[in-house]
């Protein structure tokens, strides 16, 4: 993992990083906010910029003097302007609120912006960007998925984001007393937005991992030799922690189940904000498109037909409902997609190409027991029902006790423009991989259709 803090490290180690993360560009802009003197941003990132000569000099030159601000710009790029964790609009939004023109940071990458809000934010007495700002600008800015398995809805209660400093320390404190893995916090808090995000750090158990001897001090002459040394990872997490219309949400930046945070997140929700259970499935966000689809479905499996009833032309088949609800949510996705013009992820027509999706069965749950139906062209599901009565029981167990055990999937194929395939399950209001993962790709598509409205990311 990536180092947190550059603050402590000397002149020369922060030019050699400048150099190796920034352009001569950025470093050029950065000594301008130093000297007080900056241009405007269309100077350095427009069409018109020049060229800023030898990086490496420029680095040399303003890290002696200015050390804090430095580090502190090596940290936010590390830890908060990567590629894959800002949220472009969000930042781009903040900053056009702080009187950047939102054109000249239309073609502006990450770094780019980070230069730009450490222009717009920069405080010269201070010789850094101010604590609160920092705050801000990671709150606003980090990034975080539309996954549903990684959002969490608290309906009968706001989170309590008062004071959180104080709360987020005292769990700290008590945690690292009951247990032996070290964890560490780190907060930033949007107190506009009503807005907190948290970044955990935690020990992973220790390793052992080869390296040269002098490296452990062992300065013994003679040709260089290999010794063991311990060394102790660390795994981090983000979460973001916001009240919305009288309900509490937590997102997260990875699974906790798969990455084994949920023992401290459930300890870290219930002691700080007295939320129990807060990661179970029942709270994760679910899509009343998913929702209503697999109803409607289940709903026409489960009607008993009679023999007359069974040869009306008219009556729609599962496959039918499933397949007439489906596209019905894709073609709300797209026309969605083309009123609002939205920039992230697809347009509207490659929305289209990829929202290709066949029903392909069942997957239904009974406590442990799962029971899968695969269909084929030329079976229809009530004929696999009838040869399966146990599924059908469960199914009419799904419509007939709301708080049954049994829960329905309905498994789907998706194909891709350049022929890949891929499977998911629509299943506890939300799209699962049926087997394996999805890709990045098809995990965008499947939340376009089937998000009940776009999220504030």
């Amino acid at each position: 993992m990536k180092r947190v803090d550059h603050r402590g490290e000397e002149p020369d180690e922060l030019a050699s990083a400048l150099v190796d993360k920034f352009t001569a560009c950025h470093i050029h802009h950065l000594a301008d906010i130093l000297d007080a003197d900056p241009r405007s941003l269309d100077e350095y990132y427009g069409e018109d910029s020049r060229d800023f000569g030898d990086k490496a000099r420029i680095a040399g030159q303003i890290c002696p003097q200015n050390e804090e601000a430095v580090a502190q710009l090596l940290t936010l790029k590390d830890n908060h302007f990567g590629r894959k964790k800002i949220n472009r609009t969000a930042v781009v939004e903040y900053l056009s609120s702080e009187g950047v023109p939102v054109e000249t940071m239309e073609e502006m990458g990450a770094k780019d912006l980070l230069l730009a809000a450490y222009q717009t934010f920069f405080d010269a007495e201070a010789g850094e960007m101010p604590e609160r700002e920092v705050n801000r600008l990671v709150a606003r800015g980090t990034l975080f998925e539309d996954r549903r398995d990684r959002m969490y809805f608290y309906e009968e209660r706001e989170l309590p984001l008062d004071e959180i400093d104080k709360r987020i320390d005292k769990f700290r404190r008590r945690y690292n007393r009951r247990n032996r893995k070290a964890l560490d916090i780190r907060m930033y808090e949007d107190e506009a937005e009503k807005r907190v995000v948290l970044h955990l750090f935690q020990e992973r158990p220790r390793q052992v991992q080869y390296v040269f001897s002098k490296r452990v001090g062992d300065d013994e002459p003679g040709p260089p030799s290999v010794t063991t040394a311990p060394n102790y990872p660390v795994k981090a997490i983000r979460l973001r922690l916001q009240n919305r219309d009288g309900v509490g949400e937590l997102r997260l930046s990875k699974s906790a189940e798969n990455n084994g945070w949920t023992g401290v997140l459930e300890d870290l929700m219930e002691d700080s904000f007295g939320v129990s259970n807060a990661l179970d499935d029942a709270r994760k966000h679910r899509s009343e498109k998913v929702d209503q689809i697999v109803s409607s479905a289940v709903e026409t499996a489960s009607q008993s037909e009679d023999e007359e009833n069974a040869e009306d032309d008219e009556s729609e088949s599962v496959e039918e409902v499933i397949s007439t609800k489906i596209s019905e949510a894709v073609d709300e996705a797209v026309e969605a997609r083309e009123k609002s013009n939205e920039e992230r992820g697809f347009n509207a027509e490659e929305l289209r190409e990829r929202a290709n999706f066949d029903p392909v069965g069942f997957r239904v749950k009974n406590g442990e027991v799962i029971e899968e139906i695969e269909l084929t062209a030329q079976t229809t599901l009530k004929d696999a029902l009838d040869r399966e009565p146990g599924v059908r029981d469960m199914l009419e167990s799904q419509l007939s006790d709301a708080d049954s055990d049994v829960t329905v999937g309905i498994k789907c194929r998706a194909t891709l423009p350049d022929g890949r395939v891929e499977t998911f399950v629509l299943e506890d209001g939300m799209p699962r991989p049926a087997h394996s993962g999805l890709s990045r790709e098809m995990q965008h598509v499947l939340n376009a259709v089937f998000d009940d409205e776009s999220s504030d990311n």
